[in-house]
């Protein structure tokens, strides 16, 4: 059952130029199965999100829909891609660079109510 470690928070804090960067990073799985608590410090504050009840390969994305919450009003959003109907990878981006890619590359993005993440 895994404990402990630099869960995915720490690759994305890098990402969200400077806004997300979580510290004492620590996963708690309740059972093997699941579910399990992610737990992390975000400047003087001690969060913790749960992941589901699935144990599998995926990150369940509704993930990243809870970090954006926690981030200021302004400025980058972790974003789901959604090339070919499921997610794909996540990418912080402004609203206008998002707009960009979905009117100069035909990118689509999760609307987590749409897509896979609400499982």
């Amino acid at each position: 059952m895994p404990s402990g470690g630099s869960g995915p928070g720490s690759r994305q804090a890098t990402t969200r130029r400077g806004a997300f960067a979580p510290a004492g990073i620590v996963e708690r799985w309740h059972s093997e199965d699941g579910p399990a608590d992610i737990g992390f410090t975000l400047g003087d504050d001690r969060r913790r999100l749960a992941h589901p009840r699935l144990r599998d390969a995926f990150l369940n994305m509704n993930i990243v829909r809870e970090i954006n919450r926690l981030l200021p009003a302004t400025g980058p959003r972790f974003r789901v891609c959604d090339r070919g109907g499921m997610p794909n990878f996540v990418v912080a981006l402004t609203e206008g660079e998002k707009v960009r890619l979905e009117r100069e590359r035909g990118w689509t993005f999760c609307d987590f109510l749409e897509c896979g993440g609400g499982r």
